[in-house]
């Protein structure tokens, strides 16, 4: 099975337990797949807790699975503004561990059009976390932004959203994403480039998704690798 957990209030914390999928913050860091538990908290200082062994191809290589564990905050400091704050630590033997930073600052323009901008920062590049920097210029850090009209709920049928995203991030700064697109460079060299989607609410509960990639590396600059693609996915909620 892909998911499996069970799902439960702790007083005012819900807590998830099993294999299961979420999106951490944007997702630019984790979107991660994985056995693992999960706490959320908070109204107006949300917070996530997880810990867990997930899916990651930066930091297992050939989708095997890496030891993670992190804390996510997101806060609004008024109807427009708001940022997302967040912590993921890899364990693993002493060279081998890794600890990833992020900070963003989202802006509200009005109910239909959001943007969203992230840094994010690692202790140490790819190469000398497998201590392999033959491969050339990794680097340690990276940033993402995202544009977004409107959005899909998934208690209203037809309702929908459409995004566009930019990427420049090394590869130290993911651990994994839904689309898996890193999946098709030929080293762990992170991303540069761009991604457009739509979401659409085939009816409740039941989300759409279509969305183009067109990235190239983004570590290693000498060699010139990318990839283009086309990723469609329909998620069922219950």
């Amino acid at each position: 099975f892909r998911r499996a957990f069970v799902k439960g209030n702790i007083g005012d914390a819900t807590i998830t337990a099993g294999r299961q999928a979420f999106t951490v913050g944007h997702g630019y860091v984790a979107d991660l797949t994985g056995d693992a538990i999960k706490a959320d908290f908070g109204k107006k200082l949300k917070t996530t807790m997880f810990a867990g062994r997930f899916d990651s191809v930066m930091y297992d290589g050939d989708n095997d699975r890496a030891t993670l564990y992190g804390v996510a905050f997101s806060y609004p400091f008024d109807e427009k503004f708001y940022t997302e704050l967040a912590f993921y630590a890899q364990e693993g033997k002493e060279y081998n561990e890794q600890k990833i930073y992020s900070a963003g600052l989202g802006y509200k323009f009005d109910k239909n059009i959001e943007i969203y901008g992230e840094y994010q920062k690692a202790s140490k590049t790819l190469g000398k976390f497998w201590s392999d920097d033959y491969i050339g210029d990794r680097g340690d850090d990276g940033w993402a932004a995202t544009l977004s009209y409107k959005g899909a709920k998934l208690s209203e049928k037809g309702s929908w959203g459409a995004y566009v995203t930019y990427y420049d991030q090394s590869a130290a700064v993911m651990l994994d994403s839904i689309s898996e697109i890193e999946d098709y460079f030929y080293y762990n060299e992170g991303m540069k480039g761009y991604e457009i989607g739509v979401d659409y609410v085939l009816a409740k509960n039941i989300l759409a998704n279509v969305s183009y990639y067109d990235m190239d590396n983004k570590d290693w600059a000498d060699y010139d690798d990318g990839a283009k693609m086309l990723w469609t996915n329909v998620t069922f909620n219950f």
